[in-house]
């Protein structure tokens, strides 16, 4: 008895919040409320379990009691920040967009909050914070593919190690005009510069900066703070730049 009338109060108290939600987040929401109240039902009833698995086919392999690593947390943070990228261009660096992401990703909606933790009235901190590690490791890969190829040399030439430069900033830049062009890069920009997400963008940046300088002087020595704050301000320079273009393109 007490477990149907659980289930019954569940329900109409998904009904109820479900119906005060706002039209562009009725359907990510309604799914989710869904998801509870059908989950409830099958830990006592095998035929709904059935029809529960049909409906939330995402859902097979999940159990209640399965155990989590620090591993396994990593694992579907990273699959679940990674398919949110792809919804940033319509919905922002939201929780929306997370929660979209979740979803993609084949996880179950009690997964949502699990993989941002860091959000503000602008937006997720995590979800800029993970998009910005995924353009340092792109970068890494690429330069380390250059080197392998012969493109570094130990050749000091200014015009050499000014191409290379280049090749690097340009090459970092390519990263994030997607989210220009889409017009969203200025709110990435804006969450990362806040007072709580400021000193962890700067280390970001400054690792940028030590993977451009490793490619330019191929590791031969060690770049210096003076050396490392150059290239994030021409760096941000460019990206200020290219904000702008793209801002004054709108329409």
């Amino acid at each position: 008895m007490t477990t149907f009338a659980s289930t019954m109060a569940l329900r109409r108290l998904s009904i109820c919040i479900s119906s005060s939600v706002p039209k562009q987040r009725h359907s990510i929401s309604s799914r989710c409320f869904s998801f509870v109240g059908s989950y409830h039902v099958s830990n006592k009833n095998p035929t709904a379990a059935r029809r529960f698995d049909l409906e939330f086919p995402f859902t097979k392999g999940f159990t209640r009691r399965q155990s989590t690593t620090a591993q396994d947390r990593t694992n579907y943070r990273h699959a679940i920040l990674s398919h949110s990228l792809s919804h940033v261009h319509t919905e922002g660096w939201t929780d929306d967009a997370i929660a979209s992401g979740t979803l993609d990703a084949g996880f179950p909606p009690s997964y949502i909050g699990r993989a941002s933790a860091s959000t503000s009235v602008f937006g997720s901190a995590d979800l800029v914070a993970f998009f910005m590690d995924q353009c340092n490791n792109d970068l890494r890969t690429e330069l380390e593919r250059l080197k392998s190829e012969g493109d570094a040399s130990d050749n000091t030439d200014n015009n050499d190690i000014s191409g290379r430069l280049h090749r690097a900033l340009q090459y970092r830049l390519s990263r994030v005009e997607p989210f220009v062009s889409s017009k969203r890069w200025h709110e990435g920009m804006a969450i990362g510069a806040l007072p709580q997400n400021a000193y962890h963008t700067a280390q970001q940046l400054d690792e940028m900066a030590r993977i451009v300088l490793d490619y330019v002087f191929n590791n031969s020595h060690s770049a210096g703070a003076a050396q490392r704050a150059a290239v994030v301000t021409a760096y941000a320079a460019a990206e200020l730049h290219l904000v702008s273009e793209g801002m004054n393109a709108r329409g």
